[in-house]
């Protein structure tokens, strides 16, 4: 993928743009050998609005990448968010052309290039296709048809889109900051759920949250694998600009006021506590109550679980989700949240921890960072994938169109 074998990724945020670099070390665990971070201009909701600025960006958390790398990547592994990414499951069927002989991965992989086919607007890409079951001769939930025998095979496949325009957006932005992007894009729900979930989570019933920047997104898994798909059009800047309107502050000032004070904790609407802040004009301060500030946050904030728990609903999943909702994402930090959560969703919540990886500072660990571990996760197993030859369905077209980013990097120690 890039000088030595590297696999990088690159997740370009509303408001942070963040790469990591990891190789694959001899015991075959994933290690660490840098990460970058800058700021994010140019973007509004996960959607470039100034390519000239969302380049620079990429410059930018390149440069930073390369003072702890040695040297530029050349390519990458990109996340995906916003851009009206929604999901949608496909059931197809076809007849099997030698009826006699057992079902192969390239009768597979004819189902489910037909379910990507199908009837997907000329203005949507498809960013994943993940095989949910597949049926045989009217025989439903079968994992892994590869050596059965049968006359009609069929699939259900979740198909997660987003809008082409963006997306080219993005790719062009990251192409012109000199860094190619792999083939294979990933949306940033998918890649946060790989870092921060287990297998038996996602077998039971588990949303992850992504809160990031400027976007919501969320993914719903059950029996094992992903069955929804979505992005709000919310994220921890709504939350700043509500600060900065509220108390006439600019928003640098409450960006700051956010990170160190903002709770939606118990008791938060009752601290009387006074907080002091800088206004627009030297000299000017601003002066308020902690439970002001509170009252700001916690209004934003069930506004969007408000929303997360209308999506939820309408998978029809809702009360089939015993591991509750895991959040991941920079605004996931937010102190108090999962107790709101458990409180707004009825459902179990917790935040989601990032693994650990040879090489990995705390910084890579905090929830920000998920995606970025998510994404090379991927890149590591689609890297596995191609390099070896196709044993059965189940490693030849699941892993090569996905990945089931087993945690088979990470070290258990």
């Amino acid at each position: 993928m890039a000088k030595n074998n590297l696999l990088v990724s690159l997740d370009v945020g509303t408001t942070k743009t963040r790469a990591l670099a990891c190789d694959i070390d001899p015991g075959g665990y994933l290690r660490v050998k840098g990460a970058g971070i800058a700021p994010t201009n140019g973007l509004m909701r996960g959607a470039v609005i100034d390519m000239e600025a969302t380049t620079g960006s990429v410059q930018a958390c390149l440069q930073s990448l390369r003072q702890s790398l040695g040297h530029m990547p050349l390519a990458t592994h990109l996340g995906v968010s916003g851009c009206n990414i929604s999901s949608q499951i496909v059931r197809v069927e076809t007849v099997v052309k030698r009826a006699r002989g057992a079902i192969t991965p390239a009768e597979i992989e004819h189902v489910l290039d037909m379910a990507e086919r199908s009837s997907i607007p000329d203005d949507r890409q498809v960013l994943t296709a993940f095989p949910v079951s597949y049926m045989l001769d009217g025989t439903e939930g079968i994992r892994d048809p590869a050596g059965m025998y049968g006359h009609v095979l069929g699939a259900e496949v979740h198909l997660v889109t987003g809008d082409v325009g963006p997306i080219r957006n993005l790719t062009s932005c990251v192409n012109a900051a000199e860094l190619a992007v792999d083939s294979d894009l990933t949306a940033q729900a998918l890649a946060a759920a790989e870092a921060v979930l287990s297998e038996q989570e996602k077998q039971l019933g588990v949303v992850v949250v992504d809160i990031g920047g400027g976007t919501t997104d969320m993914v719903l898994y059950t029996d094992g694998v992903p069955w929804h798909t979505a992005s709000i059009p919310l994220g921890g800047i709504n939350i700043t600009k509500d600060i900065s309107y509220g108390f006439r502050l600019p928003q640098d000032v409450a960006e700051e006021i956010k990170l160190q004070y903002a709770t939606v904790g118990e008791g938060a609407l009752d601290d009387q506590a006074e907080i002091d802040a800088p206004g627009f004009y030297p000299g000017r301060w601003t002066m308020f109550e902690q439970r002001d500030l509170a009252t700001i946050v916690v209004a934003r904030m069930e506004e969007l679980l408000e929303l997360i728990k209308d999506e939820i609903r309408r998978t029809g999943h809702f009360d089939v989700l015993p591991a509750g909702v895991v959040f991941t994402g920079g605004g996931s930090e937010l102190q108090g949240l999962e107790e709101l959560a458990t409180a707004v969703l009825g459902l179990p919540a917790r935040q989601g921890i990032v693994p650990a990886m040879r090489g990995m500072s705390e910084d890579i660990r905090r929830p920000e960072f998920a995606t970025s571990v998510g994404l090379t996760m991927y890149a590591a197993k689609l890297q596995q994938a191609r390099s070896q030859p196709p044993i059965g369905a189940a490693l030849g077209t699941m892993a090569a169109r996905l990945g089931s980013l087993v945690r088979s990097f990470i070290p258990m120690s």
